[in-house]
């Protein structure tokens, strides 16, 4: 089994495991839905905006804002209806192959479970999902996608609903991390940095858009029940 594939695996079984655990909240952690917690700095991250930033209205920097604003809105929309009917249960929270030890080869451990908490259970796959794809930093992340897919698959699979929602769940996972890189820019002073972020997310976003037929193709194929 190759490495994104064990990785893949080794989150099927977790999710086994965490299912039986107690769904309580954990105090000052919030689920990926909740946009408006996500970093104090920025509390309602629709609303970022030229005047907010302190930056003076240029083209460029109003065009990345719009499409900050719209997405944003879009993914609240998003948390407040399909989301909130997904499947919960306790989930590593911040699942990534750089959370994951390898020994010879095998994997070894999954770590780092300061995030976990009750949400929903795609989230984690949505999360590795777009971490072992890279987008912006590998070759053939369709194939990357493929073997990690093919690694959860072969333990558990995904509700048709759950295998559905994916695509949504992977931006909504980079919007929030760009909401926490935002918000840790905005209280810095770092503002130039704040729009380089919002640009990157734009541009992997326009890639999920452009490439969703075959992601959900291979979504089907790897997770989907009748894969």
């Amino acid at each position: 089994m190759g490495h994104l594939e064990q990785i893949g695996a080794a989150l099927a079984h977790l999710h086994r495991t965490l299912a039986d655990y107690p769904r309580e909240p954990r105090p000052g952690l919030y689920g990926y839905g909740d946009l408006g917690r996500v970093h104090p700095a920025l509390p309602q991250p629709e609303r970022l905006d030229t005047a907010v930033l302190g930056i003076e209205d240029t083209g460029v920097a109003q065009d990345d804002l719009r499409w900050w604003q719209g997405e944003v809105g879009r993914l609240a929309r998003f948390a407040d209806t399909v989301y909130r009917r997904l499947p919960q249960q306790v989930i590593h929270g911040d699942y990534a192959p750089s959370n994951t030890l390898f020994v010879g080869g095998r994997l070894a451990a999954v770590v780092d479970f300061d995030m976990a908490l009750p949400d929903v259970r795609a989230m984690d796959v949505a999360a590795g999902l777009t971490f072992a794809m890279r987008v912006d930093e590998m070759p053939g992340p369709l194939g990357r996608a493929a073997a990690f897919c093919d690694g959860y698959g072969a333990v558990q699979r995904l509700a048709a609903v759950e295998v559905a929602a994916l695509p949504d769940l992977m931006a909504l996972r980079d919007v929030v991390s760009t909401v926490w890189w935002l918000g840790r820019g905005l209280a810095a002073g770092d503002v130039r940095g704040a729009l380089g972020r919002i640009a990157k997310t734009r541009r992997r976003r326009r890639w999920g858009i452009d490439h969703q037929a075959d992601l959900a193709v291979c979504c089907a194929a790897g997770l989907g029940e009748g894969g």
